[in-house]
């Protein structure tokens, strides 16, 4: 698929490698292209189904073939489309469906606020951005000090900070592809200021949020583990960015990231 190579991110080939290794290359691999069946395709998505893999895997999957075989359809590798006759595969019957997820309430920031004054600064400023401004985590990871005006009060989110296996740690364009600017409470970027300067004691790097003792940027995993975490000490449900709860349906997204919690039970 040259043009998916050449038009998708770091992430997105990242995620189509796997599932091509993972399901489609064992089940199909052995196979010519102009030899797969609409009943070879439709084995493999029951096959997943009948292991009980979720819904939004095999839709997954699914997606990956179809992006494949109209490419080949398309530059006249194939003479007819399998996938044409291929079902879109549907939930199995009695698919537990995820919890739905809720906003925090007033009264619950006021209380992480409260818990967060107790906490290391770095993790403190980090929560606080995430909170106020609704940036994803890999914006917040991937900010740089040149980015922080601390005359206008404002962000400017020109990257974000993304992980592969194959690439490591790496600075990439915002999901948008759009630089934007946002405005910070000047409370927040009074903590942006005491941030600068603890991390000079300890080391020089053009990013605000590192690794202990370290220029290097923070991992992207960094973020959910300590929150997991402070969710456990405060007793409270974790804490999960909206954009990444990818079984919700478009229409209930926003536009721009929040910052959500499990409901309580």
């Amino acid at each position: 698929m040259p043009a998916k190579s050449v038009t998708m991110s770091e992430n997105g080939r990242c995620a189509y490698q796997g599932n091509l290794n993972h399901w489609i290359y064992p089940a199909l691999g052995n196979l010519k292209m102009p030899d797969i069946t609409p009943a070879n395709i439709s084995a493999l998505l029951l096959s997943m189904q009948s292991q009980g893999k979720a819904h939004a895997t095999c839709v997954k999957v699914y997606t990956i073939l179809h992006s494949l075989f109209k490419m080949a359809y398309m530059a006249d590798v194939i003479l007819a489309n399998p996938m044409d006759k291929a079902e879109h595969p549907k939930p199995r019957k009695g698919e537990i469906k995820d919890k739905d997820v809720e906003s925090c309430t007033t009264e619950e920031v006021q209380r992480i606020f409260v818990a967060l004054e107790n906490e290391p600064l770095k993790w403190h400023v980090l929560m606080r951005l995430l909170i106020d401004t609704g940036i994803r985590r890999g914006e917040c990871c991937g900010l740089q000090w040149k980015d922080i005006d601390f005359k206008a009060d404002t962000i400017t989110i020109r990257g974000n900070l993304c992980y592969t296996p194959q690439k490591g740690i790496y600075l990439d364009t915002p999901k948008s592809g759009k630089v934007r600017i946002i405005d910070v409470d000047p409370e927040i970027m009074g903590l942006l200021q005491q941030l600068r300067l603890e991390q000079m004691s300890h080391a020089i790097s053009t990013y605000v949020f590192t690794q202990q003792d370290s220029p290097e940027p923070m991992h992207l995993q960094s973020p959910a583990r300590y929150m997991q975490k402070f969710a456990k000490n405060m007793m409270c449900p974790d804490f999960i960015p909206i954009s990444s709860v990818t079984r919700l349906p478009a229409s209930q997204l926003p536009t721009e990231p929040m910052w959500l919690v499990y409901p309580k039970s």
